[in-house]
């Protein structure tokens, strides 16, 4: 059997309850005892005496003896194993339910015993952890190896006093605990070794908590640096207290002197405060309250003492026993001055109210009177009262033979009232005053002999000024009249006191009133009207917007209400009975909501002691505490935020391997080691992770840091445990010791490979977007919020001549645009700003030659993630050439809808024109040639000759007329049209020509180019109504001309230049003059289509047309003509015409949708012996030839007619009769008409109006040219 023993270990306060096993015990000692006893009796009996007999009796009995106690003891051990067992029972429940390992190793080193709890702490089962003795030594964390190694050594020395140590050990999860291990060594009765007993305790919690407090105590510090207050932490267990640097900075102890006991703050304590203070700090900790605070005066280092207001905060434990106390001491010894300068100031008012020194309430008047008292009084001629400003004197009363003088100034040296401020006592001279006196001005027109003055004193002792008397008598004031006049002195040293007092004391209240409404900290002043009875009497603006309300007046029942009310008068009655201050941090429910407020309440006596009034100061620390708490919560989520991080925290050594000392278990995933991979370099040292490119610029950027003792920040590369690349960001920074060595490296690391692959992909966006941007043709412009130009692209600089480094950094509005649009851009830049959209605007640029482009600009705004603007983008497009294309489309356009009704109206009347022509022929024929009527019909004839030209003109404006153009000498079209102008231009407007010689001639229609310089002079001349000169001129130029759309000529051009000194155009007027119908002449004076026309020839010949133009300084026409490279036909060379003959014609379907012009030239046609056959528009003419198909030798057809046009009866008429010849008649001769029948024999076009004769000509021609042979008959 075997069972336990008990044995109690202790050391000091530690209590360990030991099992200790006891071998059975063993019955073979009876045995042998026995034996031995046996053979003893033997022998004796062997020897025969009777000796043996006796022996033989006594070892009976002791047998028997032997035997009962044999007995006995296996009773004994039977009931020891059954309590064994029972021990054995309790010990195992007992071992259960402790949290803490029990272990039992023999003298050999072997684990007799371990309790189950060694799975929970380690991982390991007992039964694996006995199976391998060196599992123990194995868990054992790589740091902690010594601190074992040497509590193991305590066991090799089978130390007979308990040991203990604390370290960590690596569970079977790779996570570590601390452990706090005591072992104790068993010895037997005999002194011998029996191996040694071992507790294992759990303090992984207790070490975090330690760290945690370590880094919240680091923070406190951190904390107290960087208030003034001077801040104290008190152990109330050990009553040990901390200070903080303030103790230093403030009060001049030293850094040793930063721990003491509450001893040395009591001492410390200005002896009037001591007890107070120290009895209210143990009154709060017996209390079991939290709260306290008290102002007090402490003594420095150098003796002297300073004011303070201190609060505290008691830190009780679980058990509500107090444990710790925390405080911070505000320096209030200025706020102490500032009230006790209230204070003084507020009693010098009420006892200067109480006293009235005059009657008089005017102190000049006051100083007047004085002076002639004195003058009569001291019998002199002169007496004055002079003030001492620095080294000047200012008389503010003179009294001179009867009249009182003010205002006059004089240096003070040189003068006798030098002497009596000098010598600080009144003196009197004798003598020429002006000669004694040479610099003094004030003797040197008066015949003084006599001076004498006393000083007036301030109430400090001080000499303020001079009371003087000057007499022209020489004589010298007795004793008596001295002494009357230091008396005048002294009143006047009164009432000028009392004027000074005066000035200052508003001043002074002028500036405690500002102090008090200017100040951010809540004040106000409770009148105390008696017990419980309190008035408010005054708050400053702080404290009215701090609790939102203004309650002066009021009680203070009034202002708060019963409940709040009965609050603050508790407060206000602590003050009144304490008779000092009450501070106090509480909530209160205000109009401004629910405020924390701390408030401090001082006592203000009257000058029989009592206290009349109360002083507070109000700091609203709601924000405070909101802060407070925000902190504590930030503490909590910086501890779950350490815990989820996605990365590795580290501690290390300065070397060159980056040796860590600690890292987080975010190791795993950013590297793929374990953290006890890299702890010491067991499997691999940091700085081996790092890329070998990135490996010495690393190390060279950590020596900068440190060298500059600042934390730095690294951003490269590290291979992982599978191989993989990462880019990793880390900062960091030293840890130094007080003595300056540096300690580790701290820091923080964390995967940048996804931000970096992010990043890349943007770079390679940027450079994307940015060669789009400076390969685009359009303009890219970037303007920061100041107006300065960020950037251009490389179209838009080349487009104004600028390099990008000449445009960063310039103004955009006063370089780069035109002082007539910086207003308007100036304003599209504040509405994007506010509308925070795209824009669209159109606004000119300059270039660096002073240029003006044109831009159409898409502009935008780019905001911060403040809401501020960043810059302003824009994309612009050169829209320059575009909109003088625009112009010109603009005008082509309007020329256009004018041609269409100048071609409409000439369709119409020349049909009219038509019949009037063949009427007057019918009516010609039928007179004869001495008929009176004839010559009329000529005139009618010829009138109708000239309504035909004006048709012509309107149909050359609209380009709707076929010009038939030749090779012409410009030159000779100048003079002949300047030789038709003469007889209508005024005598004094005179013509000049400067044409070129050997001019090259141009394609051009010769009535054209007369009509263009009649237009031009004719327009030249209405100009001039008061004469003037005109000037025709011709040139030869290259081709294209300069600025001018590009083509191919290579036999150049020729200019034709119409220029006058008339009244010239402005702007608008330049802007419209080749718009058809517009005319600045009077009503009935002008068409408007003079240079319209002009305009429209020079377009259809191909040529280029501009106009020069300023108010008061002429118009000057410039036209550009394609040259040529033929000489031009003579002038009024006729063209030869093939001889005429007769040639029958057979019938003729003429087709007009005008009954006039239909009839009419019927008629005639008739008369000349042709068939003809009449039809009122296409449609019938058809029908008719579809009846005689072959009959018609001639088809007559009007281009325009109802229900079928002209042209179309023509293609309906060939498909029935290819061979038919057809005339088409036309109001406007349309140029694809000219175009599709040029060179077509059986197709002709004639053109309206025309005479009956041109009909029948044509008809003839016609017939002669195809040779056709009627099938009808006709003559």
């Amino acid at each position: 059997m075997s069972g336990f023993i008990w044995p109690v270990l202790e050391s000091g306060r530690d209590v360990a309850l030991l099992p200790v096993r006891l071998a059975p015990a063993e019955s073979g000692a009876g045995a042998a005892f026995a034996s031995a006893w046996l053979d003893g009796i033997i022998v004796s009996l062997g020897a025969g005496s009777l000796a043996g007999l006796a022996v033989l009796v006594i070892g009976t009995l002791l047998w028997q003896r032997w035997q009962t106690r044999r007995r006995a003891e296996a009773d004994l051990v039977e009931r020891e194993q059954a309590a064994l067992r029972t021990s054995d029972e309790q010990f195992e429940s007992l071992i259960a339910r402790i949290d803490l390992v029990l272990a039992r190793f023999g003298p050999d080193g072997r684990i007799l015993y371990i309790s189950p709890q060694i799975g929970a702490l380690s991982g390991y089962r007992a039964e694996q952890v006995k199976a391998d003795p060196g599992l123990l030594e194995r868990m054992v964390h790589p740091d902690d190896l010594e601190v074992v190694r040497e509590l193991r050594g305590s066991r090799a020395r089978r130390h007979p006093t308990p040991v203990q140590a604390e370290y960590r050990i690596v569970r079977q999860d790779g996570s570590f605990r601390w452990v706090h291990e005591r072992q104790c060594a068993r010895f037997g009765p005999d002194g011998s070794f029996g191996g040694y007993d071992v507790l294992l305790l759990d303090i992984s919690d207790r070490k975090r908590a330690e760290q945690a407090l370590r880094e919240s105590q680091e923070r406190f510090r951190m904390v107290a640096q960087a208030t003034n207050d001077v801040v104290w932490d008190w152990d109330l267990l050990t009553n040990r207290m901390w200070w903080s640097e303030g103790l230093r900075t403030q009060l001049g102890y030293a850094t040793e002197e930063m721990v003491t006991d509450a001893a040395w703050w009591y001492e410390h304590i200005h002896p009037e405060d001591r007890e107070r203070v120290v009895s209210g700090i143990h009154a709060l900790i017996a209390s079991g309250q939290s709260y306290w605070s008290d102002e007090y005066r402490f003594q420095r280092a150098d003796g002297s003492y300073i004011d303070f207001f201190d609060r505290g905060y008691v830190i009780h434990d679980d058990g509500g026993k107090s444990v710790r106390m925390i405080g911070a001491m505000m320096d209030v010894t200025e706020r102490k001055r500032a009230l006790e300068a209230v204070r003084r100031e507020r009693d010098f008012l009420a006892r200067l109210l109480d006293v009235t020194r005059s009657q008089l309430t005017d102190l000049q008047d006051f100083y007047d009177h004085l002076a002639i008292a004195m003058a009569e009084r001291l019998d002199t001629s002169l007496a004055a009262i002079e003030v001492i400003e620095g080294d000047s004197l200012r008389v503010i009363s003179l009294w001179e033979r009867g009249e009182i003088v003010h205002g006059l100034t004089a240096p003070l040296t040189g003068t006798p009232c030098e002497n009596v401020h000098v010598d600080r006592r009144a003196c009197s001279i004798r003598g020429p005053l002006k000669d004694m006196f040479p610099s003094d001005p004030f003797f040197k027109d008066r015949e003084l002999r006599c001076y004498a003055g006393a000083p007036i004193y301030g109430h400090r002792g001080q000499v303020m000024g001079v009371a003087c008397v000057l007499s022209e008598e020489d004589r010298e004031l007795t004793e008596d009249e001295m002494t009357e006049l230091g008396l005048f002195g002294q009143i006047a040293g009164a009432f000028l006191e009392r004027h000074r007092a005066e000035f200052q004391l508003k001043e002074s209240q002028e500036r405690l009133q500002t102090i008090f409404d200017g100040a951010t900290q809540g004040i106000y002043l409770i009148q105390v009207c008696g017990p419980g009875r309190y008035v408010i009497e005054s708050i400053n603006p702080a404290l009215a917007r701090i609790t939102g309300m203004k309650p002066e007046g009021k009680t203070v029942e009034e202002a708060f209400g019963p409940e709040m009310a009965a609050l603050v008068r508790q407060h206000y009655d602590g003050v009144v009975a304490g008779r000092r201050p009450v501070v106090t941090e509480e909530p209160y429910d205000l109009p401004s909501g629910r405020r924390v407020l701390s408030i401090a309440r001082y006592p203000i006596f009257d000058p029989r002691g009592e206290v009349a009034r109360i002083l507070g100061f109000v700091d609203d620390v709601t924000e405070a505490k909101r802060a407070e708490a925000a902190l504590q919560e930030s503490q909590r989520a910086l501890s779950t935020l350490m815990s989820n991080l996605p990365g590795m925290a580290y501690r290390c050594r300065d070397d060159p391997e980056w040796t860590m000392e600690f890292v987080s278990d975010g190791c795993v995933e950013l590297t793929g080691y374990h953290p006890s991979d890299l702890v010491e370099n067991r499997r691999v040292s940091y700085a081996r992770l790092i890329h070998g490119e990135d490996r010495q610029p690393v190390w060279d950027r950590v020596r900068e840091a440190l060298a500059a003792n600042k934390p730095f920040t690294l951003t490269y590369r590290i291979i992982t445990a599978d191989g993989t690349e990462k880019w990793v960001w880390e900062q960091g920074r030293g840890v130094w010791a007080a003595d300056g060595r540096l300690l580790a490296l701290e820091g923080f690391i964390t995967d940048i490979s996804e931000r970096k692959r992010v990043e890349e992909k943007l770079q390679s966006e940027r450079d994307f977007v940015n060669s789009l941007i400076q390969a685009s043709p359009a303009f890219f412009v970037a303007i920061d919020a100041q107006g300065k130009t960020v950037m251009m692209n490389e179209a838009m600089l080349r487009a104004l001549g600028y390099t990008p480094e000449e445009v960063r950094g310039r103004d955009y509005l006063t370089t780069f645009v035109p002082p007539g649009d910086r207003e308007m851009l100036s304003r599209i830049f504040e509405q994007l700003v506010n509308r925070r959209a795209a824009t669209l605007n159109e606004n000119r640029v300059l270039t660096r030659q002073g240029e003006e482009l044109l831009v159409e600009w898409h502009g935008r705004p780019v905001f911060r993630e403040n809401g501020d603007l960043d810059y302003f983008f824009g994309v612009g497009i050169d829209i320059t050439e575009r909109r003088r294309l625009e112009e010109k489309i603009q005008l082509a356009r309007k020329m256009e809808t004018a041609g269409t009704l100048a071609s409409g109206i000439a369709h119409d009347f020349n049909n009219l024109l038509t019949a009037l022509l063949a009427h007057l022929t019918l009516a010609a024929q039928q007179v004869s040639t001495e008929h009176p009527a004839l010559p009329h019909l000529r005139q009618v004839e010829q009138v109708a000759g000239k309504c035909s030209q004006l048709v012509r003109s309107l149909l050359t404006f609209s380009r709707r007329f076929p010009s038939k153009r030749t090779a012409i000498d410009l030159n000779h079209m100048v003079r002949e049209a300047v030789e038709l102008l003469r007889p209508v231009l005024p005598a004094h407007v005179q013509v000049e020509q400067r044409t070129q010689a050997d001019l090259p001639a141009v394609l051009a229609d010769a009535g054209q180019m007369h009509q263009i310089v009649v237009n031009l002079c004719m327009n030249a001349r209405d100009a001039m109504p008061e004469g003037g000169k005109i000037v025709i001129e011709t040139a030869a130029t290259p081709w294209p001309p300069e600025g001018g759309e590009q083509g191919s000529n290579p036999r150049g051009g020729v200019r034709l230049t119409v220029r006058d000194a008339g009244v010239g155009m402005d702007e608008q007027t330049r802007a419209r003059a080749f718009e058809p119908f517009f005319s600045t002449k009077e009503v009935g004076q002008g068409t408007g289509l003079g240079l319209s026309i002009v305009y429209g020839i020079v377009q259809d010949h191909g040529g280029q047309i501009s106009l020069d133009s300023e108010p008061g300084g002429g118009t000057c026409v410039d036209i550009l003509l394609p040259a040529l490279s033929v000489a031009p036909r003579p002038a009024g060379e006729p063209e030869e015409r093939a001889p005429q003959r007769e040639l029958p014609v057979g019938a003729v379907l003429f087709a007009d949708d005008e009954p006039a012009v239909l009839a009419a030239n019927a008629s005639f046609l008739r008369g000349a012996g042709i068939e003809v056959t009449c039809a009122e528009d296409g449609l019938q003419a058809l029908d008719l030839f579809r009846q005689m198909p072959g009959y018609y030798g001639v088809v007559v057809l009007d281009h325009k007619m109802p229900r079928m046009s002209g042209l179309d009866c023509l293609k309906a008429i060939k498909q029935i009769d290819p061979n038919v010849v057809v005339l088409l008649t036309t109001g406007y001769a349309e140029a694809n008409l000219s175009e599709a029948f040029a060179g077509a024999e059986d197709v002709a076009l004639l053109e309206k109006p025309y005479r009956p004769t041109d009909l029948l000509s044509r008809i003839v021609e016609l017939a002669r040219k195809t040779d056709h042979r009627p099938a009808g008959g006709g003559s």
